[in-house]
């Protein structure tokens, strides 16, 4: 019986050293996995992030183009456009520009100025805005 009581201790050992393989196998394909989880799980946020960003710097350039527009919208501008063909404003970010808006030549009892606007952060692309305003001749 010891020959036999050897040759099964010997079988069980070497089941459990191959077990233990099987098992840092398993370890390190359950590792891996997680690692590529993780990496997908952060490239989702970053883009994510970078894509509010890109979102709120419009959101910004938006509301400046429209206050912009706005005290371009007052009389004087507008009149001072008027008299002298062309005029602008500028600002931190922001620009208008105003002309004149005399397509058909027509003789009625207004006139019309043209604004332009634009605004947005540098090296990001800008918001634009195009309005018409009347005012008597």
């Amino acid at each position: 019986m010891a020959p036999l009581a050897v040759m099964v201790k010997t079988l069980t050992s070497a089941l459990n050293n191959r077990e233990r393989g099987i098992a840092l196998l398993e370890a390190a394909m359950a590792l891996a996995l997680v690692s590529l989880i993780t990496a997908a799980t952060y490239s989702i946020f970053s883009q994510s992030a970078a894509s509010t960003a890109r979102s709120e710097a419009k959101l910004q350039a938006l509301t400046q183009v429209e206050t912009a527009l706005e005290m371009a919208s007052t009389p004087a501008f507008l009149e001072r456009t008027l008299a002298e063909g062309q005029a602008s404003l500028e600002g931190e970010g922001w620009r208008v520009r105003g002309d004149v808006y005399d397509e058909d030549d027509r003789s009625g009892p207004l006139a019309l100025v043209r604004l332009r606007a634009s605004a947005g952060p540098e090296n990001a692309p800008t918001v634009e805005l195009e309005t018409l305003r009347a005012l008597p001749k």
